[in-house]
């Protein structure tokens, strides 16, 4: 008897734990969401000046990882993947315009495609988060890197430059700088040093192009200045330019 009860009640117990835990990560992340409503791409465009190309207006870049780590793989590989299990899954939202007349893009993107097979799974993930900009001119490229990051909010250099001077000994302790051209680093220290509080920061400035790149953990702390990192960009933008920096939008 005591055998055919458990046997009656159990799925009922696991099935009413599994909707509790759903249900209250339900409403975590409506919480959640209304907290960052001001990171919806909706709200968040107009802050920066940009408009939408790519992405649903209501999704919101603060809960992106959440929102995409909850999608459902889509199969890959026809019928035999699909029975295997392998899938891909995407999230993307894309933000251009030129505010001050430098095409501008904020771009996300995060990617997650499995692999199953009779030994192992394999994962493979691609994830970026920048905001870049055209720049009218050439200009010697340089790279800039937090020099003790915390964890997950660093990541190394990847464009092979000479090692290279702020002529701020504050910033050259936080950062370090490599560039073509020593005269870089000093032209562009007063309008990055707003920037030094940042807890995440990777520039990367080549072809005529500067952009902020944000690691998946660091995304969140470059989301709450995104509007001061486009101010610098601008402002670098304007020293290699050799024109007046710009002045922030109110």
């Amino acid at each position: 008897m005591g055998t055919l009860l458990q046997m009656i009640f159990m799925p009922i117990f696991v099935i009413g734990i599994v909707v509790y835990f759903r249900t209250r990560q339900q409403k975590m992340l409506a919480t959640s969401e209304q907290s960052y409503a001001n990171f919806r791409l909706s709200d968040l465009a107009p802050r920066v000046r940009l408009s939408i190309v790519e992405g649903d207006p209501g999704f919101n870049l603060m809960m992106a990882s959440t929102t995409h780590d909850l999608k459902s793989f889509d199969s890959t590989g026809g019928v035999i993947g699909a029975i295997a299990g392998d899938g891909t899954k995407t999230t993307r939202a894309v933000l251009r315009g030129a505010p001050t007349g430098r095409p501008t893009e904020l771009s996300y993107l995060h990617k997650t495609d499995l692999d199953v097979n009779p030994l192992m799974k394999q994962t493979r993930t691609t994830f970026e988060c920048r905001l870049s900009m055209q720049v009218a001119r050439p200009f010697p490229p340089f790279e800039i890197v937090l020099r003790n990051p915390g964890m997950g909010c660093g990541s190394p250099p990847v464009m092979s430059l000479p090692a290279a001077s702020f002529g701020d000994p504050a910033l050259d302790a936080q950062w370090m700088l490599f560039a073509v051209d020593p005269r870089v680093g000093p032209a562009i220290a007063p309008v990055l040093a707003p920037l030094a509080s940042m807890h995440q920061l990777h520039l990367r400035a080549h072809d005529q192009s500067i952009g902020f790149f944000a690691t998946q953990i660091g995304m969140y702390g470059f989301l709450t200045s995104v509007e001061q990192v486009q101010y610098a960009l601008e402002q670098v933008g304007s020293i290699l330019e050799g024109r007046p920096a710009a002045a922030m939008a109110s």
